[in-house]
């Protein structure tokens, strides 16, 4: 099992059959593999919700029980302009990672530019020093799923916003080999996203 990594050492643990599965949205080298679909990945925005920021845009704010309840996703509202967050502090993955490249796309087509406060290794991080105040992060809709002492709608400590931009959407797949070499409980699983 390997835990949080890039795309690149995932790709050659796959090849070399110490992987069965990987799990990305960057398809960047997996091009010869095989796949299978899960699901569409969302960028939202995370920001501290006593932010002066979030009441200025409050109505287009989105709790942490809407993100999990998908009320985003079909949200007729539009997205924040990140040209209104350029001066704020911006917590963001490594450089090295898929989601600092997409980022800094996102920033460019809004004319903007982050005000990088500091570089973590993990989403789950960004999204807790976000909720300690300290930036606003770009994170997976998914993550809101994973930290349940926010889920209280009525408490808030992070506050929400839609990316309207091409980028913030994309494919969540599976990856493998080949299908007619894994293992019954892996062809099993997969069944469940055809």
């Amino acid at each position: 099992m390997f835990e949080h990594t890039n795309n690149d050492a995932l790709l050659e643990h796959l090849k070399s059959g110490e992987l069965d599965l990987v799990l990305t949205t960057n398809h960047k080298g997996f091009e010869s593999m095989e796949h299978t679909f899960v699901s569409h990945e969302h960028l939202i925005l995370a920001v501290p919700a006593d932010w002066d920021i979030c009441k200025k845009f409050k109505n287009k704010a989105f709790t942490a029980q809407e993100i999990i309840d998908n009320v985003h996703r079909n949200a007729k509202n539009k997205g924040v302009n990140l040209k209104d967050f350029e001066q704020l502090p911006y917590i963001s993955l490594r450089p090295d990672s898929d989601l600092y490249s997409r980022s800094a796309t996102i920033f460019h087509h809004y004319d903007a530019e982050a005000n990088y406060a500091m570089y973590v290794d993990q989403m789950i991080t960004e999204y807790f020093m976000t909720k300690n105040g300290y930036g606003y992060s770009i994170i997976r809709d998914g993550t809101v799923n994973i930290v349940p002492e926010d889920k209280n709608i009525h408490d808030p400590s992070v506050l929400y916003f839609i990316l309207d931009d091409p980028l913030a959407i994309r494919d969540l797949n599976f990856y493998y080999r080949d299908k007619e070499y894994l293992n019954a409980s892996t062809k099993h699983f997969l069944k469940q996203f055809d």
